[in-house]
């Protein structure tokens, strides 16, 4: 009995051991990363240059663990802050159209208030009553409560309007259906490191499922090596990617450029002023790179920068959203560029438009932008869904030559981001224009966590009120949001 027994338990281990190796074979191959997430202090997923996950010390991991933790648990608590009636607040209080915590008495968001305010991104005291007042008027009072770690207002205040889509909205735009459509991003050989924790990122996120075609960008005199193009390649398995160079006419200084009156310095504050190849590169990628041969197959494209990482699954086709929503264009960030650098944009856009546009659009958003002067608001930094319909239009073609012509590209710092977003926002209703409130995505710069946390649901995200945080509340958003259609 004790033989057979124990001759039970031994073949009971092996069979479980094997059935351990099969499995964790199995799932090496399907997901050679493994299961085991690294993350930075910023809770970023952190790569190294061969495209494979850097150790982190447990000090860092915990640390990382820890701080987004901490951040969830706030959101835990935020139904116990309900929308009060002014009216019933004490009357010393006067809305001065910042956002503040005050402390009241006697367990109610109401009552007496006391000198103890404070700012939108202090916590909270646990068993602490009083209200939230934000920028746009709006009262969320608070009873008292012993549950209320890592609450700020900046959290209460920051609830987004209910038209920007859930999880379950935008799976609508999850089929099976693959567009003639194409991702593509200008680089470097220097930069190859950075590409390919882009395009390593962005397959992890969205490309793995369609597959749809890469193509890599440089400029005419910087070749491809047989080893650059294996490395990139090897960051999307079974998706086809191209490699092509920028053909000379449209990279080349234009002959009507006066180059004596090109003037590089270096600044401390302003990428680019020293840079020749930063002013072709910003004038091709506005408005020449489109035109190469080998876009001509497609209806979309997807402009991504060389130092993006994807924070989360995107669980949704955004180019069949493009095409079912009929958008031109889409992005998750905007940001402040360096109007100072460009100082005749707001002059040569004006003198290129009439009051409704050139296309003859009444809603359109140039005002908003060059109010008091350019005011620097772009698309960007990270990627741009494009319509190519729109970008090959009469109206986007005629425009950004008028715009060439003028030698703003090189006689100034003309940006990519800056005459492209001027470009869209002058010829386009704000109808065609997208808001990806969906796609986490950050840079070296800032990030954009979307507002359904089930989106990023079990990855390792950043506060969205820490700094470098990008979304609807950003300043450029806030004077681009009354004609926009946020989504």
């Amino acid at each position: 009995m004790k033989y057979a027994v124990h001759t039970f338990l031994k073949w009971l281990f092996v069979s479980v051991n094997v059935v351990a190796a099969l499995f964790l074979t199995a799932r090496a191959a399907l997901h050679p990363e493994g299961n085991v997430v690294i993350v930075d202090e910023l809770g970023l997923k952190a790569l190294s240059t061969d495209g494979q996950y850097e150790t982190k010390t447990p000090e860092k991991w915990k640390k990382a663990v820890d701080r987004i933790a901490a951040w969830r648990a706030g959101y835990t608590n935020l139904k116990t802050f309900k929308k009060i009636d002014p009216v019933l607040v004490d009357p010393s209080y006067v809305f001065n159209g910042e956002c503040k915590w005050f402390f009241t008495s006697d367990c109610t968001p109401y009552g007496r208030l006391e000198s103890r305010t404070q700012s939108c991104q202090d916590p909270i005291p646990s068993m602490s009553s009083g209200f939230c007042q934000c920028r746009d008027g709006q009262l969320f009072g608070k009873p008292c409560t012993s549950k209320d770690q890592f609450v700020v207002c900046s959290d209460i205040c920051s609830v987004p309007p209910a038209k920007f889509p859930s999880y379950s909205d935008l799976m609508r735009y999850n089929t099976a259906l693959k567009l003639p459509a194409v991702i593509a991003s200008f680089s470097t050989t220097k930069r190859y490191a950075r590409l390919c924790r882009t395009l390593h990122s962005l397959r992890q996120a969205f490309n793995h499922n369609k597959q749809y075609p890469i193509v890599v960008v440089h400029e005419p005199h910087d070749t491809f090596t047989e080893s650059y193009k294996r490395g990139v390649s090897g960051t999307s398995p079974s998706t086809t990617v191209h490699f092509i160079n920028a053909s000379p006419e449209y990279w080349s200084v234009p002959r009507n450029i006066n180059t004596t009156r090109i003037v590089l310095y270096k600044h401390k504050n302003i990428p680019g002023m020293d840079s020749l190849f930063y002013r072709q590169a910003a004038r091709y990628v506005t408005g020449y790179m489109h035109q190469e041969s080998i876009f001509e197959a497609f209806e979309y494209i997807m402009l991504v920068e060389d130092a993006v990482m994807f924070l989360c699954k995107i669980h949704f086709d955004p180019f069949l959203l493009m095409r079912v929503e009929n958008k031109s264009v889409g992005f998750s960030m905007m940001y402040h560029d360096f109007p100072t650098a460009m100082p005749s944009v707001d002059d040569r856009i004006a003198e290129a438009f009439d009051p409704k546009g050139s296309s003859g659009v009444e809603d359109y958003h140039l005002p908003y932008l060059l109010s008091g002067g350019y005011s620097g608001c772009v698309f960007g930094p990270a990627y741009l869904f494009l319509s190519l319909s729109f970008m090959r239009s009469q109206g986007f073609t005629s425009t950004f030559s008028y715009l060439d012509r003028s030698g703003g590209f090189f006689y100034e710092r003309w940006s990519q981001p800056a005459v492209f977003t001027l470009l869209t926002t002058s010829l386009l209703p704000s109808s065609q224009l997208y808001y990806f409130e969906g796609i986490g995505v950050a840079n070296p710069d800032a990030y954009h966590v979307p507002n359904d946390t089930y989106v990023c649901k079990g990855e390792p995200v950043p506060p969205r009120n820490s700094p470098g945080s990008n979304d609807w509340r950003h300043p450029c958003m806030q004077d681009f949001a009354p004609l926009a259609e946020l989504h």
